[in-house]
């Protein structure tokens, strides 16, 4: 049998898999393992055949795939590589005694007892990583446990806690954007650049003077906040200036004020919550952000209680808990502006980092190294911070280059200034000395890198070449770490304009139906739709990203998203439709169905779009129940593309001398398709008439194709943005389905413009499969209508097509008359 591609020998492979499990699930003994969906990995031992293995699953409630995919459960196997090892460390590999003994039992047993990759861990480093540990042990009350009431109440609140925290609780997207650190830090990035853009348009930068021609290197200034959002908590608070403090949501009520003095346990300090900023007094005791609240109040504890401070103004008498203080948003924002303020007053230009960290440049002030001018712009811009933040303070650091002001700010914290300037050997003798930890772009992957080839800092690094970082690191990462390592930092000093704009979750996802999704995914849409709207953009690219948890319990932070597989999917969209909502809403619910996680997996949702462009006024609005696709090509024309649309031509002339006339092709579109094919012969024939004729024809063929060094090659032609055969399929999928009525005669005239632009382009084959493809759609959609009895639907209306078949028919021959003209022979379709 002949299997017209991989796709198709793939579909019958399943097919003919589906049915042999039928066949094995006609005598089904239990459905002991029917939530499961299985692969066997190769050789499962001698006691084990293959076939005897699949028959028994699928009899017992199981499906056996042959393909490892996503949706794959279980990976059934007795023994793994290395590589394997690692590809599948973060999936459910058990061994097959986890199936025989589940069958035996008559229910699901826990698969890590049987798990392949934890025993395989176990054995080669810890052998009592499978012992249960007190925090992975499930927190029950059973009848006989001597228990207070006070800690059963303690429970049940914490169920209703989380039952009015969670994503299906009314009001949850508004909390969570309205309170979220992590979304809010998201955000205020390009928020922060829109307001840069309309500072420098209200407050147009002054000429500056010319640096001195001895003079040619950049003075860069890191301005970074210090403890920002500790800081700016502490204004109005100074009698706990002096006392450890960190800002976060919880209060700590469960890690108790002074839990180890009043000897409670260290049980009690179990709060959660991540840290997000603390002062310096707090890092004294080990505090740093990011840390649980629990563990800081701890380390605060223990070490009040033994005495041991390095704060200085803290004595372990003051000392004894961690003050925990609320986010102050409105205050951060506020605080943010005037910091901006102050640097775009400031510098010459400047580079949005975050709320309370910038890159500026200051060149044109420095007019000569050595003079301290550096330092001073650097304090005099300290005390403005101060004065008009009401008490926050900031570290900078100066240096030629972003990289080299950033490992200054280093050392000019806390509140200090410090200039990494000089020769090249000085700045290389502070540079050789930093752990490559600090770089940045290191992160736990490159540093493991690093240290299993013996890196640790940048003097180690320094003595790699060029071609050993890219071999190591990958050909971006080796090529920038190769040149921070010698203090060089060519990166662009300005500010991106913003390429998606996204709602996400990844906080009190917990779904058990499909319906509850659903509603969620609107929700998120919904919001999508309003951070579009004050961004004044429209993408024409949807993702959506889900995250897939690959633990069995719940992780350690409450209603975190724990560890999970990040999955995502993506498909354009049309630039300009009606009802964008629930379009949106569709595509969204689509991809998620595609991505296959169920609601239970699920610990975190996103929707993003890309392909962001300007839009003017509201979006075109066709027929009821029809959607109108905005088809055609941008109105965005360069100046070589609009000369080349006038072009040369020769028209014989009765043997005459030839003359030259002017030819608007873009006119001609629009003349009845007779005269089009008449004018298009004439070009093609006055090719072969006379040697002059031929002269002629070559300053066509210039200006049709330009070659050179200068020549500009025009993009090739794009349908609603898209290019590829895929992208353009799915938009005439869309196309096709919008409507049970027929084609409108302005979107057929729009398509025929586009396949014929393909075909005078040299694309002929792409057209020809475009055009196999619409008449598939259209011959599907007009069966699925004619079964219906809505085969005649809409044809009264105005302008429009009978069928979509003779809609189609249309197009082929406008299609069949531009092959003829360029290539002298019809298309072939069949």
């Amino acid at each position: 049998m002949a299997y017209d591609g991989m796709r198709d020998y793939m579909a019958a492979k399943l097919q003919k898999q589906q049915h042999q499990n039928g066949e094995y699930g006609t005598a089904a003994l239990s459905r002991v393992l029917e939530p499961t969906i299985l692969w066997f990995d190769g050789f499962l031992g001698p006691e084990h055949s293959m076939l005897d293995m699949k028959t028994l699953c699928v009899r017992h409630g199981a499906t056996v795939v042959d393909v490892l995919t996503l949706s794959v459960t279980h990976i059934i196997a007795v023994h793994l590589t290395a590589r394997k090892l690692e590809l599948w460390k973060n999936r459910r590999v058990v061994d097959p005694q986890w199936l025989h003994e589940s069958i035996k039992a008559g229910r699901l047993l826990p698969w890590q007892r049987f798990g392949i990759v934890q025993r395989t861990s176990a054995s080669l480093f810890n052998t009592a990583a499978l012992a249960p540990t007190k925090e992975q042990a499930p927190q029950q009350l059973l009848p006989h446990q001597s228990t207070s009431t006070h800690n059963i109440h303690k429970a049940h609140a914490g169920q209703s806690w989380k039952a009015k925290n969670s994503a299906t609780a009314e009001g949850f997207l508004e909390k969570y954007y309205s309170s979220s650190r992590l979304s809010k830090i998201s955000n205020w990035k390009a928020d922060l650049k829109d307001f840069v853009a309309e500072l420098e348009m209200t407050y147009p930068k002054p000429e500056r003077p010319s640096k001195a021609a001895s003079s040619s290197k950049r003075t860069i200034m890191h301005v970074d906040m210090d403890c920002f959002f500790a800081s700016v908590a502490l204004r109005n608070r100074p009698e706990l200036r002096s006392l450890p403090v960190a800002v976060c949501h919880s209060k700590g009520i469960a890690g108790g004020s002074t839990a180890m003095h009043y000897g409670l346990g260290e049980e009690s300090f179990s709060s959660t919550s991540e840290i997000a900023s603390c002062n310096y007094v707090a890092r004294s005791f080990g505090v740093r952000n990011g840390m649980l609240l629990g563990k800081a109040q701890k380390l605060v504890a223990t070490s009040a209680a033994m005495g041991n401070t390095t704060a200085g103004k803290a004595s372990p008498s003051s000392a004894t808990r961690l003050i925990t203080l609320p986010y102050q948003f409105d205050a951060y924002d506020e605080v943010s502006k005037i910091l901006y303020r102050l640097l775009h007053k400031t510098s010459d230009s400047l580079m949005v980092v975050s709320c309370d960290e910038a890159y500026i440049d200051v060149s044109s002030q420095v007019i000569e190294r050595g003079t301290g001018k550096e330092m001073e712009i650097a304090e005099a811009l300290r005390a403005q911070i101060f004065e008009q933040s009401q008490g926050c303070r900031a570290s900078i650091g100066i240096g030629e280059n972003m990289f080299l002001a950033r490992v200054a700010t280093k050392r000019a914290k806390p509140d200090g200034v410090f200039a990494l300037l000089g020769s090249t050997e000085d700045i290389q003798k502070e540079l050789f000395t930093m752990n490559v930890h600090d770089l940045p772009g290191v992160g736990y992957v490159i540093a493991k890198q690093m240290n299993d080839i013996n890196i640790h800092t940048c003097r180690d690094l320094a003595r790699l070449s060029l071609s050993a970082c890219k071999k190591h690191f990958g050909d971006a990462n080796g090529s920038k770490l190769y040149q921070f390592a010698r203090g060089i930092d060519t990166r662009p000093f300005e500010n991106k304009s913003r390429q998606s704009v996204g709602v996400e979750v990844n906080w009190g996802i917990r779904f058990q139906a499909l319906s509850e999704v659903h509603t969620f995914l609107s929700q998120l849409v919904q919001e999508l739709l309003v951070r579009l709207a004050k961004t004044r953009m429209m993408g024409r690219q949807i993702t959506l990203k889900v995250k897939k948890k690959l633990y069995e319990g719940e992780p350690t932070k409450l209603l975190g998203c724990g560890h999970c597989l990040d999955l995502s999917k993506t498909r354009p969209i049309a630039p300009e439709i009606s009802d964008l909502k629930g379009t949106l809403l569709k595509d969204v619910l689509e991809l998620y169905q595609e991505l296959g996680v169920s609601p239970d997996d699920l610990r975190g949702v996103g929707i993003h779009m890309s392909k962001l462009a300007d839009t003017n006024g509201t979006s075109s609005v066709g027929l009821k129940g029809q959607t109108l696709l905005k088809f055609g090509f941008s109105s965005k024309i360069n100046d070589a593309e609009a000369k080349a649309d006038h072009r040369e031509m020769y028209v014989p002339d009765n043997g005459q001398k030839g003359a030259k006339h002017e030819i608007d092709w873009g006119i001609v579109e629009l003349l009845p398709k007779e005269i089009q094919l008449e004018l298009r012969s004439l070009k093609r024939k006055s090719s072969s008439t006379t040697s002059a004729t031929r002269g002629l024809e070559k300053r066509v063929e210039k200006l049709d194709a330009p070659s050179g060094k200068n020549a500009r090659r025009s993009p090739p032609p794009s349908f609603c943005g898209e290019t590829s055969f895929s992208g353009i399929a799915r938009l005439f999928a869309a196309w096709v389905k919008s409507s049970d009525g027929p084609a409108l005669s302005s979107d057929v005239e729009k398509v025929c413009s586009y396949l014929r632009a393909l075909v005078r382009c040299c694309q002929g084959d792409k057209c020809a499969r475009l055009l196999r493809e619409l008449a598939r759609l259209a011959a599907e959609t007009q069966d699925s209508r004619e079964r219906k009895g809505k085969g005649r639907a809409g044809s009264a209306v105005a302008a429009g097509y009978t069928t979509w078949t003779d809609a189609v028919k249309s197009i082929v021959d406008a299609c069949n008359a531009e092959f003829m003209c360029e290539y002298g022979a019809p298309l072939k379709l069949s």
